[in-house]
C-alpha cells in the first residue's frame, strides 16, 4: 500500500480555465496559479494516482516530491493510505513531455471577498459585503 492524495477539505476547489488552471481554498480565500506540469500532476493525484505512479508514469522522482511538498505546505493536500490508480494516459503524456519543474503561484489578494458570506453578510443600507449591524 503507497500513499494517495486528496484535497485537505471540502472548500478546495479547482477549475481549468483555458491555458491555466486555477485552486481555490474557499476556508483561507488564498488562490493558486498552476503552470501546465503541476496541473497534470495535480489532475492525477486527485484521480487517485499515488505519487510512484507519477514518477512511472514519466515525471522525475525530484519534481513530484517538491510538488506535493508545496502542496501540503499550502495545506490543499493531504496524505492517506491507499492503492493508487493508474496516471490517465492523457496526463502520463504530459507529466512525460513536459521539461519544466512544477509551479504553484499562491495569491492572497482577493482573500477578504473570497471568505466573505455572500448570504449572511449583507447590509441592506450597505450592500454587499457589509455585515448587517447587530444591536
Amino acid at each position: 500500500m503507497s500513499l494517495i492524495y486528496h484535497p485537505t477539505h471540502p472548500d478546495i476547489v479547482f477549475q481549468a480555465f483555458d491555458d491555466e488552471f486555477v485552486v481555490l481554498d474557499l476556508h483561507s480565500g488564498n488562490y493558486f496559479g498552476l503552470n501546465r506540469l503541476a496541473s497534470a500532476a495535480w489532475s492525477a493525484l486527485i484521480s487517485g494516482s499515488s505519487p510512484a505512479q507519477l514518477v512511472d508514469a514519466g515525471m522525475a522522482a525530484q519534481r513530484v516530491q517538491s510538488f506535493i511538498d508545496q502542496l501540503t505546505q499550502f495545506e490543499l493536500l493531504v496524505a492517506q493510505p491507499g492503492d493508487g490508480v493508474a496516471v490517465k494516459p492523457d496526463l502520463a503524456q504530459t507529466l512525460s513531455s513536459v521539461d519544466e519543474d512544477p509551479l504553484v503561484e499562491r495569491f492572497d489578494d482577493l482573500s477578504d471577498l473570497i471568505q466573505a458570506d455572500p448570504i449572511h453578510e449583507v447590509s441592506e443600507e450597505l450592500g454587499w459585503p457589509n455585515a448587517p449591524v447587530n444591536g
